[in-house]
């Protein structure tokens, strides 16, 4: 119960004053039933966090209070980022090693993140900034690659031409909005896909340091 009203309380402050289950007449009718509705919250690590507090089954489901303060709903821009960076460091070192687990997960969650070839969605100026740090093409249809941008883009930022600051901005602030208005549900995916296996735990570890 403790975890169901957390997730009411922070929808209500998130959304300044919205109930994911009505107004007050239906309110105790809707949460019997589960009549839950989060169709107003656009954030997606908001929406996956309220919706994984407030469910129906809190033995299976209902996140632990440690689970809820590392969740990235309450990240900075450095920290999603970082954490992507190093979500894509991972991959490549498992694919190196021969396991492509992490890596098949991560593909299956394209069609969430983008529609047709996510490099359209790219100022030209940012890709051509791209390609200069790195020979071989990007493949607009692969979650990887687009995590490799991510992390490139992080690792070279304070080095970009300042026309392409203009784009994407200065800072990690910046360029996460950046990313985050073309694939807003990158992070969130990715992180959902990393929560399902051992690597969790040693990604979180970069994050939570920065």
């Amino acid at each position: 119960m403790d975890a169901f009203s957390l997730g009411c309380v922070l929808c209500f402050c998130f959304t300044r004053g919205r109930h994911p289950f009505g107004e007050n007449l239906e309110r105790d009718h809707n949460i019997v039933c589960n009549k839950m509705d989060l169709s107003f919250v656009d954030i997606p690590e908001a929406h996956d966090l309220f919706s994984c507090l407030l469910n129906q089954d809190p033995k299976l489901s209902r996140p632990k209070t440690s689970e809820v303060l590392h969740h990235p709903f309450f990240w900075s821009s450095k920290m999603r980022l970082t954490f992507l960076h190093d979500i894509n460091d991972e991959v490549e070192l498992e694919a190196r090693k021969g396991n492509l687990d992490l890596l098949n997960a991560l593909e299956n969650i394209v069609q969430s993140v983008f529609d047709g070839s996510w490099d359209e969605k790219i100022d030209k100026d940012v890709m051509d900034n791209l390609h200069q740090h790195r020979r071989m093409p990007y493949d607009g249809s692969c979650v990887r690659d687009l995590l490799r941008v991510v992390r490139n883009k992080f690792n070279h930022l304070r080095h970009a031409p300042e026309k392409v600051k203009v784009i994407h901005g200065s800072d990690p602030t910046g360029l996460d909005a950046y990313f985050a208005k073309r694939f807003s549900r990158l992070l969130i995916e990715s992180y959902k896909v990393v929560s399902q296996s051992c690597k969790k735990e040693k990604l979180l570890v970069g994050v939570l340091s920065k």
